[in-house]
Order: structure tokens, then sequence, then C-alpha cells
């Protein structure tokens, strides 16, 4: 009886251990973030892939102006724009 009583305790610790799983699962976002020379970038996806957001700043004026890219110019606008793009991802994707 004892023993019978163990796997089935067992049996429900597993079975709630995977709901929780599958409940995490099916609310994991993630964020993505991304610079290029010229851009910044943030998406937020699901753990299935499915993009939620996508925002994108470049500063291809900005270089245009310059005649090409100045890495102090460039650095100094991505810690300007990483900022902005975060919160439009969020904001896109619902999450607050």
């Amino acid at each position: 009886m004892n023993a019978l009583r163990s796997c089935l305790t067992r049996r429900i610790r597993l079975a709630s251990v995977l709901r929780l799983q599958r409940s995490f699962a099916a609310t994991t976002r993630i964020l993505g973030i991304e610079s290029s020379c010229d851009d910044t970038c943030a998406a937020i996806v699901t753990n299935e892939g499915q993009v939620l957001a996508s925002v994108q700043q470049s500063q291809h004026k900005l270089n245009k102006q310059n005649r090409g890219v100045i890495p102090s110019v460039a650095a100094k606008q991505h810690a300007t724009s990483l900022p902005v793009v975060v919160e439009g991802a969020l904001r896109e994707a619902g999450i607050s």
C-alpha cells in the first residue's frame, strides 16, 4: 500500500511539474538586442519563434552627413537609441 501511495505521489508531482513547464513555456518572451555600425534594433519573440515586435533605428542619415561612419559618433547614437528601441519593442509586444 505504501509503495502504491508513493508511486501515485510521484506521478502527481511529475504531472504538476509538466503542467508548470508547459505553462512557463507558453509565456516565455525573449528580448533580442542587435547593433551594427549604423543600426540599433530590439525584438521580442516567443520561445516558439513567433515575432511579437521588431523595432529598428538607423543612423544612415547621420552617416551620410558625416560621409561615413565615425565610431565615436556611432557609439553615442547607439547609447541614445538603445532605450528607445527596447521600450518600443516592449510597447509593440504589449509588455509593460
